[in-house]
């Protein structure tokens, strides 16, 4: 703690944080959620992509005379 810097600390004795950590502790947060959906929407992405090949793979069945819904 510098001279200058009042530390605040709670009744369990965990010391509260500044408005510096605080706005850190928020940054951190605010790019894990952003990481977070930036996977959900890959993951979602992989997903269509693997639908559309089914999709294709059951039409060229079906272009074969057989009913993938059979198999």
């Amino acid at each position: 703690m510098r001279g200058d810097e009042l530390e605040i600390y709670s009744l369990d004795g965990q010391k509260f944080l500044t408005s510096l950590e605080l706005s850190q502790r928020l940054e951190q947060e605010r790019l894990k959620a952003e990481q977070a959906s930036l996977q959900l929407e890959q993951a979602s992405l992989q997903l269509e992509q693997e639908r559309l090949k089914a999709e294709r793979l059951a039409e060229y069945i079906r272009s074969l005379g057989i009913d993938p819904d059979t198999l």
